[in-house]
């Protein structure tokens, strides 16, 4: 029987087989990082949490209510600067809309200080254009219904975009193009007849505003004058509204100016006359003066100082 061989022992050991080696065997190599310590109940923080900061409450009062979110997001100081300034804006603003209004509303009334003015406005000017255009196209096509009854060719009658008229080549007359003719010449009138209508709307809504406007005017007179008689100073009414251009003569306003200028160069003469006679009694008296100022002083007229009676309530 053979002997069992034992194998002999190599010359250097095989290195040790680590735990590290083992643990990558299986997928699982240890973290070769310190473990973390656990902290020590004195090394804890437990002082309590400082408590936050509130923000002052604001005044929202006449902000949009559209613009509130942004002021909110604001910081304290933003908000203090930029809401008077935005408040301030707002004013600003309201007030310049209510003056562009106003403006608008002078613009549109001067067209009815002249009862003719309806004429000259642009929406007026604007429909008589188109009444223009529908009387050239309405008498178009008389013509061309004209020719068609006659069994002659006809026309279409084209417009461009800018609304430039021109016309076909001739067509063959037929039953249904002069039914399509009479057609349009029924469109044609009752549009002119419509646009008629509008301005005559016009023109009365004018009118109406133009008396109107007169009525106030000869309100504000009557305050302003009360009492005069102006056929005894038709004189000098003529000419003071002599010195204003004639173009401007008829005018309510003009009118009532030159009679505030009759009136202020009859108190002017009232004025001096009574320095005139002021100073008579003095050199007369050679002494103090004591003038007793007559009703009419110095032979004024008397149809001017009836006028100034008047406006003063006969004081």
């Amino acid at each position: 029987m053979p002997d069992l061989q034992t194998p002999s022992p190599s010359s250097s050991p095989s290195p040790a087989y680590s735990v590290a080696e083992f643990m990558n065997d299986l997928g699982k190599a240890p973290d070769p990082s310190p473990p973390e310590s656990t902290p020590q109940d004195s090394d804890l923080d437990v002082s309590p949490p400082a408590p936050e900061e509130k923000r002052p409450s604001r005044d929202m009062e006449g902000l949009p209510e559209e613009d509130v979110h942004l002021f909110r997001a604001m910081s304290n100081d933003a908000f203090a600067k930029l809401k008077p300034a935005y408040i301030d804006y707002l004013g600003l603003k309201k007030s310049a809309e209510t003056k562009q209004k106003d403006l608008d509303a002078a613009r549109d009334l001067r067209w009815y200080e002249d009862p003719n003015a309806w004429q000259l406005h642009p929406e007026v000017r604007q429909h008589q254009q188109v009444l223009e255009n529908l009387s050239f196209e309405h008498n178009f096509w008389k013509d061309q219904l004209a020719e068609v009854r006659a069994g002659k060719p006809y026309k279409e009658l084209l417009v461009d975009d800018k609304g430039n008229y021109s016309t076909s080549e001739p067509i063959e007359a037929s039953p249904r193009a002069e039914a399509e003719i009479i057609s349009k010449l029924n469109q044609s009138q009752l549009y002119q007849q419509n646009v008629e209508g509008k301005i005559r709307g016009l023109q009365g809504d004018f009118k109406s505003k133009h008396d109107g406007l007169l009525s106030i005017l000869q309100r504000v007179d009557s305050m302003l004058f009360p009492g005069v008689d102006w056929k005894k100073l038709d004189a000098p009414y003529k000419e003071a509204l002599e010195k204003f251009p004639s173009l401007f003569q008829a005018r309510p306003e003009i009118q009532m100016l030159a009679k505030a200028l009759v009136i202020i160069n009859g108190l002017g003469a009232l004025l001096n006359q009574y320095k005139t006679g002021v100073k008579q009694k003095a050199i007369e008296s050679q002494g103090p003066v004591s003038v007793q100022v007559s009703s009419n002083p110095v032979g004024e007229d008397p149809n001017l100082w009836n006028a100034f009676s008047k406006l003063t309530g006969g004081r």
